[in-house]
C-alpha cells in the first residue's frame, strides 16, 4: 500500500477514520533494497562506543563442580561485546543438517547474568545485532529467574543468519511452553511467561537436538526430564544459519556488568565425548579471560549498512546529559523539503532486543534535527515516524511533523492501528500531503503498520507558524530518554519520494 506524509507533532488520538491512501506517482521515488551496497547511504555518530564491560572469566575448568571428568566453566558477563569458549565442529553445519549435543549443567551463583549453551557461528561480527539472540545460533540459554533472583530459567532459542528472526521458547512453571513474547487474549502485553525455577548449586542433565524436518526443522531441548520443542517458522528456515562451534558463550546484552557462574560436564557433540585432552585440543577461546573496566553502552551507536539492510544497535540517552549523543544514517534527498513538500516512504521495520524507555526515529530529517532537553518536544526539522516504549511494551508508532522550533509541531498517534511487537518485521508506512494537494485543504498526516488501516489527521498546521520545515535527509536518527532505553533497529526494502 502506499501513503502520503505530513510534518507535524502534536499528540492527537486519532479523530479520522483510517481509510485508504491513495497516492500519485512520484516525481522523484528512490528504492533500497540494501542488496550488496549501502546506495550512498552515510553517517554521523551512528558507529560510536561507549567502553563496556567484558571481564569474562570462563574456559577450562579443573574445579569438577559438575561431578564431571572434564568440565568448562567459570564466570560470565553479559556484555555488548561477545566472547566464548567452544568446540570447532571441523566444518560448517546448517538448518539442514541434524546437530546433537548433551551434558550436565550447573549454575553456582548470579548477579542478573545469564549465559548460551549451544551452536554457533565464530565468525558472527563480536556485536551483537540481537539482544536476546545472535545470528546463526541454536543456544540452551541460562538466565537468572526474573521473579525469583535466587532462581535460574532455562530457555531453547533458535535464530536465522539474519539474527532478528528468532524463536525462544522457556520451561514454565505449568508445564507450557509458549513464546517468549506472550500475548493475554485480546492481544495485550502480559508479564513475561512464569519460567520455571531450577535451584542453583543444582546439576542438570540437559540434550540439544535438531532435525531437518518435519517441515521446517524441529529443534529440541529436554532438561531434567522436562521438554521442549520449537518447529522453525519459515522465515528461519530460508535465511538459514551457519554452525562452526558449540559451546559456551557470554550473553551479548544490551546492558553491561551482569554475571553468571555457571560450569558444563559430560559434554557430548554430535555424538563425540569431550575429555580433558579434546578439550585443550578441539576447543578455541575469544575473549574469555579479558578484563576491561565497568562503562555503560547507553551513549553509543552502532547502526550503518550491513547484512544487506540498514541497522544495528541504538541508544536512547538522558536528555539531561551534557555528554549525550544523536545519530544519525541517512541517503539525501537531494533537495531541501519542506511543509509544502508531499512526502511518503515505506520501509519493513524489525525492532530486536528492545529495552524499556526506547525512543528512535525514521523519516526526513535536515541537517538541524536533534533532540534534547525533554525528548520528543524537542525534535527539529521531522517528518517522519517515532518508534517509542514509555515504561513497557509494545512499541508505539507515532506519525510526527515538526519545525525548527519546540512548539511548531504536530503529531498522528493510535495506540491500536499502530502497535508492533519486537522480534518481529512490520510493514511501516508514511505519508504527508501538504493542503495545496490535500482535498480536505488542509495538511494530512497519516501512518500505517501492516496493512492493518491509516491512522490519519488532518493538521493545523502549526509548523508553519514562523519557523521553517528543513529536511535533507532520509534514515534513520537516534532520540533521547530519561530512561536511557536501548534497541537493536532495522530498515530494508525501503521505498521514499517527494511528490512535487
Amino acid at each position: 500500500m502506499t501513503f502520503r506524509s505530513h510534518f507535524l507533532t502534536v499528540l492527537v488520538v486519532l479523530a479520522i477514520p483510517a481509510t485508504a491512501v491513495a497516492v500519485p506517482p512520484a516525481s522523484n521515488t528512490r528504492t533500497d533494497t540494501f542488496t550488496g551496497d549501502r546506495n550512498g547511504w552515510t553517517g554521523s555518530q551512528n558507529q560510536v562506543f561507549g567502553c563496556d564491560n567484558r571481564s569474562q572469566s570462563f574456559g577450562p575448568s579443573s574445579k569438577r563442580i559438575t561431578g564431571s571428568s572434564a568440565e568448562v566453566g567459570g564466570r560470565f558477563t553479559n556484555s555488548y561485546e561477545k566472547a566464548y569458549y567452544a568446540r570447532a565442529l571441523g566444518g560448517t553445519e546448517d538448518y539442514n543438517d541434524t546437530l546433537r549435543a548433551k551434558g550436565k549443567v550447573r549454575v553456582t551463583g548470579s548477579k542478573e547474568g545469564a549465559v548460551r549453551i549451544g551452536f554457533f557461528n565464530a565468525d558472527q561480527p563480536t556485536r551483537s545485532q540481537n539482544d536476546s539472540g545472535l545470528p546463526n545460533s541454536l543456544f540452551l540459554n541460562v538466565q537468572e529467574h526474573a521473579l525469583n533472583r535466587s532462581a535460574v530459567a532455562f530457555e531453547l532459542e533458535t535464530t536465522s543468519s539474519r539474527g532478528a528472526k528468532e524463536q525462544a521458547y522457556k520451561i514454565r512453571n505449568d508445564g507450557e511452553y509458549v513464546p517468549d513474547a506472550d500475548k493475554d487474549p485480546d492481544g495485550d502485553a502480559q508479564d513475561p511467561p512464569n519460567a520455571r525455577q531450577y535451584k542453583k548449586n543444582q546439576t542438570y542433565s540437559y540434550e540439544l537436538k535438531y532435525e531437518p524436518g518435519p517441515g521446517n526443522g524441529r529443534a529440541e531441548l529436554t532438561l531434567a526430564g522436562d521438554k521442549v520443542t520449537v518447529d522453525l517458522d519459515e522465515r528461519i528456515r530460508s535465511d538459514n544459519a551457519v554452525f562452526n562451534r558449540y559451546g559456551t558463550v557470554n550473553a551479548t546484552a544490551l546492558r553491561s556488568g551482569q554475571t553468571m557462574d555457571a560450569y558444563l560436564g559430560d559434554i557430548s557433540v554430535n555424538g563425540s565425548n569431550e575429555s580433558d585432552g579434546n578439550i585443550a585440543s578441539n576447543w578455541t577461546s575469544y575473549r574469555n579471560r579479558e578484563t576491561t573496566g565497568t562503562c555503560q553502552t547507553y551513549n553509543s551507536f552502532d547502526f550503518t549498512y550491513r547484512d544487506n539492510r540498514v541497522g544495528g544497535f541504538m541508544s536512547s540517552p538522558d536528555p539531561d546529559d551534557l555528554n549525550a549523543r544523536v545519530a544519525r544514517y541517512g541517503d539525501s534527498t537531494a533537495e531541501t523539503l519542506d511543509a509544502d513538500s508531499p512526502l511518503y516512504w515505506a520501509g519493513d521495520v524489525n525492532l530486536a532486543g528492545l529495552s524499556q524507555d526506547f525512543n528512535g526515529h525514521i523519516g526526513f530529517f535536515g541537517p538541524g534535527t536533534r533532540t534534547a532537553n525533554n525528548g520528543e518536544e524537542s525534535l527539529r526539522n521531522f517528518a517522519g515516524i517515532q518508534l517509542k516504549t514509555s515504561g513497557s511494551l509494545p512499541v508505539q508508532a507515532k506519525g510526527i511533523v515538526q519545525a525548527d522550533d519546540d512548539e511548531d509541531y504536530e503529531t498522528v498517534d493510535d495506540s491500536n492501528l499502530l502497535r508492533m511487537w519486537p522480534g518481529s518485521t512490520f510493514r511501516v508506512e508514511f505519508d504527508y500531503t501538504p493542503k495545496s494537494q490535500s482535498t480536505t485543504g488542509r495538511d494530512r498526516l497519516c501512518v500505517q503498520v501492516d496493512g492493518r488501516g491509516w491512522a490519519c489527521d488532518n493538521l493545523n498546521g502549526k509548523y508553519r507558524n514562523g519557523s521553517k520545515l528543513s529536511l535533507t535527509t532520509f534514515g534513520l536518527f537516534s532520540g533521547l530518554q530519561s530512561y536511557q532505553g536501548r534497541a537493536h533497529i532495522f530498515l530494508d526494502n525501503v521505498t521514499w519520494s517527494n511528490r512535487d
